[in-house]
């Protein structure tokens, strides 16, 4: 569609193909970036039963914070916030599956495990 004033306004088709996902990756690397200055995360992990039955494995994190850390959160005083890292289906709930999918969304948002100050679970078995 072209606007006079505006000019052309992308379709639904383009706007999902091209920019939802440049503005996924920036959100990603904004997330790496508050977690590589951050002193310490507790990483948070639950695992559930969706609708068709697939077991689903959520990993969180919640950056550590002091009470002067206003350049993480300017306008927030001292807030705990989790952020979903990733939402994984699994094949099946056992150690290793688990242990796999925490330790490849540490990988992947480049935390390391000497930043891990806290390891939350449901106390599942093969957790």
């Amino acid at each position: 569609t072209n606007l006079k004033v505006i000019g052309v306004i992308p379709s639904a088709h383009q706007l999902r193909q091209q920019y939802l996902i440049k503005v996924f990756e920036a959100h990603i690397e904004r997330l790496k970036d508050m977690l590589r200055d951050v002193k310490s995360v507790a990483v948070v992990c639950k695992e559930a039963t969706d609708a068709e039955d697939r077991y689903v494995f959520n990993v969180l994190v919640v950056p550590c914070l002091k009470e002067n850390d206003h350049v993480i959160f300017p306008n927030e005083k001292y807030k705990l916030r989790a952020f979903l890292l990733d939402c994984i289906i699994l094949p099946s709930t056992n150690f290793k599956t688990v242990s796999e999918a925490v330790l490849n969304t540490l990988y992947k948002f480049e935390i390391p495990l000497s930043k891990i100050s806290a390891f939350v679970t449901d106390n599942a078995a093969y957790m």
